[in-house]
């Protein structure tokens, strides 16, 4: 019995053992590992490429946002240079008015109808827009009835600080026998004096301590003397 036994498990084993070293049994085997150990490479390949593919995306998104903060600094950079070049760097020329004018004093002399002698004080502004001072040689104010001069005022050279106006006050002695015509004895007999003014202030504008720019103002302004009250009527400056 136990003979028997021992040969059957023997003969078992050797079944065991040809069937597993059989060829086809051993090739198949072989063959599965590979597919195993292959997949296993592929799949390892795969989750490599979308990591390095990720990579790739974002460091196109990176890219992307560094170009666009780029973009935008120069677009800022164009923009406040324009607004400089527009404001800051944009010089005008300053405007010179009467910004009120009162008769001082009155005579007429009782000789000729078309003589009449006045003094005008009037209140003088230099107006400066630009970021730089202006500053003007000395010029001559001329007081004219249609076009011939009756008296004139002498501005001394001065300067006009950024941003702001110059305000002064003027007197000019005015006589009309330096003028003659009907249309001045017409004007004067209907009781109303027409008078007019002209200056020019020749300078230049300094800007940061490094530019100088030729600019001049120019006034011309005109009103109405009434004769019978003595006042100034109509001022208006251009």
């Amino acid at each position: 019995m136990h003979d028997v036994s021992t040969t059957q498990y023997s003969a078992t084993q050797l079944s065991i053992y040809t069937y597993t070293n059989h060829p086809l049994v051993s090739s198949s085997h072989s063959h599965t590992s590979n597919s195993i150990h292959h997949s296993s490479q592929i799949h390892s390949k795969t989750n490599h490429q979308k990591k390095k593919e990720i990579s790739m995306g974002e460091g196109r998104r990176s890219r992307k946002k560094c170009l666009a903060y780029v973009a935008a600094f120069i677009v800022f950079q164009t923009a406040v240079i324009l607004v400089f070049a527009l404001t800051v760097m944009k010089i005008k020329s300053p405007k010179v008015r009467f910004n009120a004018m009162v008769v001082e004093s009155f005579s007429s002399s009782n000789s000729t109808a078309t003589s009449i002698n006045m003094k005008l004080r009037a209140q003088l502004t230099i107006k400066n827009t630009n970021f730089g001072h202006f500053k003007y040689d000395e010029s001559t104010l001329v007081i004219l009835h249609k076009g011939v001069p009756l008296g004139e005022h002498v501005i001394p050279e001065g300067r006009t600080k950024a941003k702001k106006t110059q305000k002064f006050e003027i007197s000019v002695d005015v006589s009309t026998a330096k003028a003659s015509g009907s249309e001045l004895r017409s004007e004067i007999n209907s009781g109303i004096l027409k008078l007019s003014s002209q200056a020019k202030l020749s300078g230049k504008v300094h800007l940061f301590k490094v530019i100088k720019k030729k600019k001049s103002g120019e006034m011309k302004c005109d009103w109405d003397v009434n004769l019978g009250t003595r006042q100034v009527e109509n001022l208006n400056c251009n």
